[in-house]
């Protein structure tokens, strides 16, 4: 992997090492693996169908490609060449073919193709590197690629062609997907590496992500029933990291019900939290039926006994009018959404109630009504490093918006009050508010 400067002009791709594996001895190598794995007479896993797959490239080299390249006078593949095929095989039969390579190391935090012959690779210490070889042949091997994607690699099978041309898929491991064709000038696509694995809110405190005070207030904030968080923050800013560790807090037998569009949370464990369901919105056929919304989801989830309802992201009316109003009537609930600030969280989120229906005093006293605390997180600029930035409590609505007070600032002490009602939820649960600092005294402004 090596940075180039690419020049209008320029070759895009330099002539490949004549002891490399052509494109017809890799699709050679690929059928033979795939002949011999599915003609085993034993059930076979990934392991042996690793050694299996390894077995039929040796041989196949050994026995065909390398005296066909004698014969023509073209060096033979050298062992280091015959791995190097067997690994490629091993990739597209079991991994995600040509970005493999890549997402074995482990810095690589995200992989954007603007075409199928740029490919830009992002680090996690901020560098940005642009291939200097093509992953695809042609743009038609990009497309057949992201279509087995759609096709294999997701809860629901997904389509990806000119009347589905967009996509969005999560293909576990922390990995997420975007990919885009026809609506864009070429086929590309985003594949993002959340590099913050499954982690408690003490893991995350001692990593750096929020001093311990923050971790204790959220650890008791999941302990109080009826309490509604809405997370905010960019993309890769650490919302969903915050909020797995956020439903960490729960006892074993905790009902939970989760709903994304593309499932990420990845909550549901065997042992440690057996009691969830995980639901994943389903778009429409070509014929535009068969699509499952995150509004449906959210009204059918209320008649699942949830003790507590999350949605992956508000990002219409569509999802926000049911989770608000089920927030409204006492849902233990979290949710996130993207906004550039706390704030703006809550402007976001009223929008979307306007869009359906009501009027901006309705929809704000609605807010005041449904959400109890709003935690922002972001991104540092210059380091990388994600932290929680700002916590504020809701209040009611001041004029036409929403109020609200300042609880915990990453950037100091804040002379802000929290409502009695609020305050003392969390003393019952074992946390004194005191401890976010700034908290002089509490006021009376509960609900």
């Amino acid at each position: 992997m090596t940075a180039t400067d690419r020049r209008p002009g320029a070759d895009p791709q330099p002539m490949q090492p004549a002891s490399e594996p052509t494109r017809d001895e890799r699709r050679s190598a690929f059928d033979a693996a795939a002949v011999l794995i599915r003609n085993s007479e034993a059930p076979v896993n990934r392991m042996a169908g690793e050694a299996l797959a390894i077995k039929a490239v040796s041989d196949l080299a050994s026995g065909r490609l390398n005296p066909a390249r004698l014969e023509s006078g073209r060096p033979m593949l050298d062992a280091a060449a015959v791995q190097q095929l067997c690994r490629w095989v091993v990739d597209e039969l079991y991994g995600l073919g040509p970005v493999e390579a890549l997402l074995r190391d482990p810095l690589v935090e995200e992989i954007a193709v603007t075409r199928w012959d740029l490919t830009f690779v992002y680090r996690s210490d901020g560098s940005v590197v642009e291939l200097h070889r093509p992953l695809w042949d042609s743009p038609s091997a990009l497309v057949d690629w992201l279509g087995r994607l759609a096709r294999t690699k997701s809860r629901t099978e997904r389509a990806f062609n000119s009347q589905s041309p967009l996509l969005v898929l999560d293909l576990g491991g922390g990995l997420r997907l975007e990919a885009h064709r026809d609506c864009s000038l070429h086929t590309g696509f985003t594949l993002r590496r959340n590099t913050l694995k499954k982690a408690t809110l003490s893991e995350l405190s001692a990593g750096g992500m929020m001093p311990v005070e923050v971790a204790d207030f959220l650890a008791a904030s999941m302990r109080c029933r009826s309490l509604r968080t809405v997370f905010t923050g960019g993309t890769g800013d650490g919302k969903t990291t915050l909020v797995r560790a956020c439903l960490a807090e729960l006892d074993r037998l905790t009902r939970v019900v989760t709903i994304e569009d593309t499932a990420e949370l990845d909550f549901f464990d065997d042992e440690l939290h057996p009691n969830v369901e995980s639901w994943e919105a389903r778009t429409a056929n070509a014929e535009g039926v068969g699509g499952v919304t995150l509004g449906d989801l959210v009204r059918h989830a209320l008649r699942a006994r949830p003790d507590w309802l999350i949605v992956g992201e508000c990002r219409d009316y569509d999802a926000a009018v049911p989770m608000l109003g089920a927030m409204t009537h006492g849902q233990s609930s979290l949710t996130t959404v993207h906004a550039q600030s706390a704030r703006d969280a809550l402007g976001k989120l009223a929008l979307y109630l306007m869009e359906g229906g009501m009027d901006d005093i309705v929809a704000y006293s609605q807010l005041a009504m449904a959400v109890d605390f709003v935690v922002h997180v972001q991104r540092d600029g210059e380091t990388g490093r994600r932290h929680v930035h700002e916590i504020i409590e809701v209040t009611p609505v001041e004029g036409r918006r929403t109020g609200h007070n300042v609880v915990w600032s990453a950037r100091g002490p804040v002379p802000a009050t929290m409502s009695n009602e609020r305050a003392q939820r969390l003393r019952d649960v074992g946390f004194d508010p005191r401890r976010l600092g700034g908290l002089a005294s509490m006021n009376g402004a509960g609900r």
